[in-house]
């Protein structure tokens, strides 16, 4: 059996209670304990593809409640703890192992009991590296826990502006946000008042790639930190913002197998070698 600490899922949900904790006692060395083991220990036990194992002690059979935890995590550091660099990682977990790992089409053959249950969980326990997506009612629940966490901090309201943080969907009663990726990216964002917008740029998107236009009218954007700024005296109205997606192709190894993953900024386009049982990705 698994050692003792030894289940990656347990681990992390300790390290978001310990966050909770000194956030709620206001004891900062709890907080400053989590961000260092985020930065020097968590990033090294998630590969770049989001694969995590579910045995620390292991590099096999992986589970995507992980992944679904370690972008919580970096969204509380950096909505609440100001470590911006960290929703890179969110959108960059979400694009290339959660939102992959869910359930689109269930084969109603061998599952048919269920079949209708089973259509967009998110893939459980799974011994391939990256395919095998097989439900798990526990693990689907973990992960809509956290993705609808994350949804909820795709815009942050504060008096007099408006701050996307995160390049997806969304909507309520004061803006609506599409964002669309290919050859390069675009986010749309329907501002339906008088306020300033900022939206934060990836950090590996080409800062002279960035174009903005207002209603049709292209202005130099005007970059704070890394958000863009659209000031209020050109809203409301319909934002367009172009950025480039740049293509690498990378190796990286899970028990003991090369894989050759093709990237479009932070999202997998294809994988070799892949497999034919519930892969997350297509072949490159």
């Amino acid at each position: 059996g698994s050692k003792p600490g030894n289940h990656s899922h347990s681990w992390l949900g300790t390290l978001r209670g310990l966050l909770l904790f000194g956030e709620i006692s206001g004891q900062r060395e709890y907080i400053d304990t989590v961000v260092q083991t985020y930065y020097q220990t968590m990033r090294k036990r998630i590969k770049k593809s989001g694969f995590i194992s579910h045995d620390m002690d292991k590099d096999f059979m992986g589970e995507t409640t992980s992944p679904g935890d370690i972008a919580q995590l970096a969204l509380w550091l950096a909505v609440r703890h100001q470590h911006v660099d960290l929703f890179d990682d969110v959108e960059r977990i979400v694009r290339a192992r959660l939102l992959p790992s869910q359930l689109i089409s269930v084969n109603p053959n061998t599952q048919k009991d269920y079949a209708p249950m089973l259509r967009g969980a998110y893939g459980g326990m799974y011994m391939e590296a990256h395919g095998g997506k097989i439900a798990t009612f526990d693990v689907t629940a973990a992960v809509l826990h956290s993705m609808i966490d994350i949804y909820k901090h795709i815009v942050e309201h504060r008096e007099q502006e408006l701050c996307i943080h995160l390049h997806f969907d969304y909507e309520d009663e004061r803006v609506a946000i599409y964002s669309r990726r290919d050859e390069a990216a675009q986010v749309m964002i329907d501002c339906k008042e008088s306020c300033n917008v900022l939206l934060r740029m990836p950090r590996w998107a080409p800062r002279d790639s960035i174009a903005v236009n207002v209603d049709g009218k292209t202005f130099e954007p005007q970059m704070l930190g890394d958000y863009v700024l659209i000031p209020k005296n050109k809203l409301p109205g319909k934002i367009i913002v172009h950025y480039a997606t740049p293509y690498t192709r990378e190796v990286e190894a899970t028990n003991n197998v090369d894989y050759t993953f093709d990237w479009l900024g932070d999202e997998i386009i294809g994988v070799s070698p892949n497999t034919d049982f519930y892969p997350f990705y297509v072949s490159a």
